[in-house]
């Protein structure tokens, strides 16, 4: 860090350095200077969401010091006014009423995107999020029909004002709950005397007919390569995409069956990084597990360290074993994954039902548990990376790898076996699809 003034702008104008460099100033948070490509701009760099983002201000040849510290105010306080000011309450009610509040809450989604984005509020008001939270809020005060006190509006009303709109546009209706659900908890923040609780809070929206907590049966896990492999020939047909989607799907069938030959959760098999990976061993960051105390140690099948051995050749360049397509510094995003699975039972011809992620670490606590592999019931929790009882948690820190590693090597055999030529079919085109890539690269 370094002191950022006139003067010392001035002085790196006069003499650039000799590479590129990023000086952060000690006394506004954000604030600095970037020299890059023979130009030193002024930046604004913060943290949201987990990454850097970096909003360039202005040419330091063209523009003023002064000019740069106000653009860098206008970006980390908005509209400090708009904090401030005083809602006014209508007469009509008793209260804080449910157009004021829903006003406020537009306010400040305004104002974050304005200072995430770093533009203006007429742009702001113009994006798609903005958009679909207005969309939202009218919704319930259409529904009401009349003024009423936000503390007034009861849950029943809006689990059937969102059920009305869940017979037209059932993603709809789940993404308004969401909105609505957030505009309570922020009145419950801003207006604490007015709103004492959310009576959108845990409400619970169902979108689609999926079951909940199912595992693939017999018939359903036997056709899983099959639907995998037909959605892999769709994109090499270019029905869904480039050659980077091609990739990025032969990605996704990885991670499918390394949840479903692992047995961990989507975000850890997401966030799987390259140097975690040691042999028959994956060291899985602590704040990807169940538990969310200490580093685990999970164990791989051959079969796993032969998916994870393709998915490096088709992600040479990145930390993570499955970077996004977009940001090869940022691992696959949730949602994208969680669509894959539906492109997947969608080519099975009907004869897999629909299913999550989280269904393939079902099945695998299930097959394991059932003939022939037959694993202890406890040996599958320490599988699956879930707290162990009692003080077990705190004092055995043992990572049972001798015993776990068998189970899951008899599932991945079990598992080929049950397959049979259709797995060696998909494997074959993985394979020839990091052929491909490494020829192309």
């Amino acid at each position: 860090m370094a002191t950022i003034d006139q003067q010392y702008v001035r002085y790196l104008l006069a003499h650039p350095p000799e590479k590129q460099m990023i000086r952060r100033c000690d006394h506004r948070p954000g604030f600095g200077i970037r020299y890059h490509n023979e130009t030193l701009y002024f930046i604004y760099r913060r943290k949201i969401a987990g990454k850097v983002k970096t909003t360039t201000l202005g040419d330091a040849s063209s523009m003023s010091f002064e000019g740069a510290v106000a653009a860098y105010q206008k970006l980390r306080h908005p509209d400090e006014a708009r904090r401030t000011v005083e809602i006014a309450r209508p007469k009509s009610v008793d209260g804080l009423a449910l157009s004021t509040l829903q006003a406020a809450y537009l306010e400040h989604k305004s104002g974050q995107l304005m200072e995430k984005f770093g533009m203006t509020e007429d742009v702001a008001r113009k994006t798609t999020q903005y958009k679909e939270v207005k969309r939202s809020l009218k919704l319930l005060s259409d529904f009401i029909g009349h003024e009423i006190a936000a503390s007034e509006v009861e849950r029943d009303v809006i689990y059937a004002c969102l059920n009305a709109r869940k017979k037209v546009y059932p993603k709809a209706a789940q993404r308004a709950g969401k909105w609505i659900c957030s505009m309570y908890n922020f009145g419950r923040d801003r207006f604490s005397k007015d709103i004492k609780f959310n009576p959108a809070d845990r409400l619970k929206l169902g979108v689609d007919n999926k079951p909940r907590q199912r595992a693939l049966n017999q018939s359903e896990l036997k056709a899983l390569p099959t639907a995998l492999l037909a959605a892999l020939k769709a994109r090499q047909a270019g029905k869904l995409g480039g050659h980077r989607q091609r990739i990025r799907y032969h990605l996704y069938v990885i991670m499918q069956l390394l949840v479903l030959l692992t047995g961990q959760r989507g975000i850890a098999v997401r966030h799987m990084l390259r140097d975690a990976i040691n042999g028959d061993e994956w060291l899985l960051d602590a704040k990807y597990t169940k538990h969310m105390q200490y580093d685990e140690v999970v164990c791989l099948s051959s079969q796993a360290q032969e998916l994870i051995e393709l998915a490096l050749r088709l992600s040479p360049e990145s930390m993570w074993v499955f970077p996004s397509r977009d940001d090869r510094l940022s691992p696959i995003k949730r949602q994208t994954f969680s669509n894959s699975t539906e492109v997947a039972w969608k080519h099975s011809g009907g004869q897999i039902a629909p299913y999550t992620a989280h269904d393939l670490r079902r099945t695998c606590a299930t097959v394991m548990a059932r003939r022939p592999i037959s694993c202890p019931r406890d040996l599958i929790d320490l599988v699956l990376g879930h707290s162990r009882p009692g003080l077990e948690q705190t004092y055995v820190l043992h990572s049972f790898v001798e015993q776990k590693a068998p189970y899951q090597q008899a599932l991945g055999n079990y598992l080929v076996e049950l397959w049979g030529t259709s797995y060696d079919m998909l494997l074959a085109a993985l394979r020839q699809e990091a052929n491909d890539f490494q020829s192309i690269g």
